[in-house]
């Protein structure tokens, strides 16, 4: 346990910061099963459809420092990838 008072503040702040970036993280994880569910059912007007809100919260999550920059870029790419797959005639 912390001792001084700027470190009992430090973890009081990182543990505010922790429950943010879980809600951050969660919320893109959310929005990506979405889009996977629709591909995997092959609904390709369902996964165009809830695709914006997917690259949205994947973008968010990169901006916040959740995930790194390129870790998002590959993300989007591969769930574009897939939509464009399954779309196809």
């Amino acid at each position: 346990m912390p001792q001084t008072q700027s470190a009992k503040k430090a973890l009081r702040h990182d543990q505010q910061r922790r429950r943010i970036n879980n809600l951050w993280r969660q919320r893109m994880r959310a929005s990506v099963k979405t889009v996977r569910d629709a591909i995997t059912a092959k609904d390709s007007a369902a996964a165009q459809k809830s695709y914006p809100a997917a690259q949205k919260n994947i973008d968010r999550a990169a901006r916040h420092y959740i995930i790194h920059r390129n870790t998002a870029a590959r993300k989007k790419s591969r769930l574009q990838q897939a939509i464009t797959k399954i779309s196809a005639p």
